[in-house]
């Protein structure tokens, strides 16, 4: 993990990487429609497919991921768990411990509903499963793969505020772990997902690299 701190700046309203334009969808702005479109042909060009879909298609399910969460219920008889589409409204928080992030318990109310999992669904699954036998299209979101969101948000934050500045250069970031604590299957699924809605003014370019693919 990255001894990176998260930003507190806030972001405000940030504009949103242009949403694939599809289902007819006419009401964006002609710059955006313009981005997306020499996106779109970009994709074409390539000419690369997976399982028989372009990338472009490959895009479009990833950005366009559905939402849904599991909170935990209190009861009488113990503790129950409910599932819900959507975001949840009330998301983890974390804190800065030194030189890194920690989940901030703190903020919790008692008796309140608790976030235990967050779930992104992808039509045409994850990065890390084309072209393998295996085609999941859930991704698992905990609280520690929500936390190195944060992190690297933070990085991205201090990065793009610099703008201007010749000598500023990101910070990497390495997720050290053992196999099959899901780096590629949660982590890097979800890093792409939210680097895709990243304020496109500031960062204009999302390279994801994957084994020896690209």
């Amino acid at each position: 993990m990255p001894g990176n701190q998260a930003s507190a700046v806030p972001q405000g309203d940030r504009q949103r990487r242009a949403r694939p334009e599809f289902e007819g969808d006419t009401d964006q702005p002609a710059a955006t429609r313009g981005r997306v479109e020499k996106v779109r042909r970009l994709m074409w060009a390539l000419d690369s497919r997976v399982e028989g879909y372009t990338l472009w298609e490959e895009y479009k399910s990833v950005y366009s991921a559905r939402w849904s969460h599991v909170v935990e219920v209190p009861g009488g008889e113990g503790t129950g768990m409910e599932a819900y589409e959507g975001e949840p409204p009330q998301p983890w928080t974390y804190k800065e411990v030194g030189d890194t992030l920690e989940k901030d318990d703190s903020v919790e109310q008692s008796g309140a509903l608790r976030l235990r999992l967050m779930v992104l669904t992808s039509d045409k699954a994850w990065p890390y499963s084309w072209g393998a036998c295996e085609f999941n299209r859930d991704c698992y979101v905990n609280c520690e793969v929500e936390r190195v969101w944060q992190i690297v948000k933070g990085v991205v934050n201090k990065w793009s505020s610099g703008h201007g500045e010749t000598d500023l250069t990101p910070d990497p970031c390495v997720l050290i772990g053992t196999p099959g604590i899901g780096k590629s299957m949660a982590a890097g699924s979800y890093l792409l997902y939210q680097l895709l809605h990243y304020d496109a003014e500031q960062l204009q370019v999302v390279f994801h690299c994957l084994g020896d693919t690209t």
